[in-house]
C-alpha cells in the first residue's frame, strides 16, 4: 500500500481495523523487504475489492481472496508472486482475527482452493 491516505476500504472499516492494519504493516513484519512487498500485495488486493464494490474489511467473504488471486493470475502474475500475495492476505486476516477486528479469517482456504484448481496445475 502506498504511503499517505489508506484505501477507502480501510477507511470505511473503522478505527480499530485501521489501527490493526497499520500495526500489521509497520510492526508485525520484521523484514523491511517483506513489509514493502506485503504492502504492495495488499494494496492490489484492496483495490480489487473496492472495484468489486466492497466498502469495509468486514464485508470480505470466503471467495474474495480466491477471485482476486485468479484475476491476478489471469493478469500474468507469476506463481511465486501469487504465493506471496496469498501469504500477505492470509497473515493480515489472521492478524485481524487475533486483534478482534474479525471473528474469523475469510480467506483461510484460498491456498487449498487454488492448488486444487488448475491455477497452479495441482499439487
Amino acid at each position: 500500500m502506498r504511503e499517505g491516505r489508506p484505501p477507502a476500504l480501510i477507511e470505511g472499516s473503522g478505527r480499530k481495523a485501521r489501527d490493526r492494519i497499520e500495526h500489521f504493516l509497520r510492526a508485525a513484519i520484521d523484514n523491511d523487504n517483506t513489509r514493502r512487498a506485503y504492502g504492495r500485495s495488499l494494496g492490489s488486493f484492496f483495490a480489487f475489492l473496492e472495484d468489486g464494490g466492497k466498502e469495509r474489511i468486514q464485508d470480505i467473504g470466503p471467495l474474495d481472496a480466491r477471485d482476486y488471486l485468479e484475476a491476478a493470475k489471469a493478469n500474468g502474475l507469476s506463481t511465486a508472486t501469487l504465493k506471496q500475495h496469498m501469504a500477505a492476505i492470509r497473515m493480515l486476516f489472521n492478524h485481524l482475527v487475533a486483534g478482534a477486528v474479525l471473528e474469523h479469517n475469510p480467506a483461510p482456504d484460498a491456498e487449498r482452493h487454488l492448488f486444487e484448481s488448475t491455477l497452479f496445475g495441482g499439487r
